[in-house]
């Protein structure tokens, strides 16, 4: 069977049981597919459902809760023009809250619709258009490769709030610099992965996308040890996650912009 052939290929790198809580959670859900587009004036970003339409929501923007978007950005032209090609991970993580008696863990609140290999143009659009309707939320892109720099350049020509990430400098002795977005390394790679594995581990992150859990599943430990996607599969989704996650505790807070 299915599951039995990726099993083969290596170990699971997130918890079972916190994977099949997520399907159950992922298979009763319901989302809003639609678009987002700007005001005549420019000045709000407005929804409109359409069943083709290039986001799936679960969570509306709601006041007082905080937001991250995150995107996992695919390599060029190669990397985009196929269906097995990588595809980008763009996605808007809300933070946990407590409100009284109630309270949420952290969720996947909305992503653009997968797989997704718009021209990064487009793509940068879709950014600024997302992290606008959420509040102007920080942005956290991995700058891993060429595609990364440039989502990032047009993030900063966008105005939006970008995620700065600190990097050792050897020739400032050691010391701390700032770096747009963020680098995964080799040494990073399970470190950012890591708060992932723990919060499905825990039952502590929400995730609605059949998607996304689709690539959680099959995330896993190579014999040479690396954590990556299984033989045939993709985990654009699974970094996406992970660097919202990551990004939760700089996370934007929503406000309704109201009328003098």
């Amino acid at each position: 069977d299915p599951e039995s052939c990726f099993l083969a290929a290596g170990s699971p790198v997130f918890d079972i049981d916190g994977i099949k809580r997520l399907e159950v959670m992922a298979g009763g859900a319901r989302s809003t597919r639609g678009n987002l587009d700007w005001s005549p004036d420019r000045k709000n970003v407005v929804f409109t459902p359409d069943p083709h339409g290039w986001l799936e929501v679960w969570e509306t923007p709601r006041e007082g809760f905080k937001y991250a978007l995150s995107a996992d950005p695919a390599e060029g032209k190669s990397e985009t023009e196929n269906e097995e090609a990588d595809a980008h991970g763009v996605g808007v993580m809300r933070d946990a809250w407590i409100r009284g008696d109630l309270s949420a863990h952290p969720m996947l609140a909305a992503r653009v619709v997968a797989p997704s290999r718009v021209n990064l143009d487009i793509l940068g659009e879709y950014v600024e258009l997302l992290s606008t309707w959420y509040g102007r939320c920080i942005c956290i892109p991995e700058r891993n490769n060429t595609a990364g720099g440039e989502l990032i350049q047009q993030i900063k020509q966008r105005g939006l709030p970008l995620f700065h990430s600190k990097k050792s400098n050897p020739n400032r002795g050691g010391k701390f610099t700032l770096e747009e977005g963020h680098r995964t390394t080799e040494a990073s790679r399970k470190e950012l992965l890591s708060g992932l594995q723990a919060a499905i581990r825990e039952g502590e992150i929400d995730v609605l996308c059949p998607h996304a859990v689709h690539q959680l599943k099959t995330f896993v430990q190579k014999t040479n040890g690396r954590w990556e996607h299984a033989d045939g599969e993709h985990d654009d989704d699974v970094f996406m996650m992970a660097l919202g996650l990551y990004a939760l505790p700089l996370a934007t807070e929503y406000k309704v912009q109201r009328e003098m």
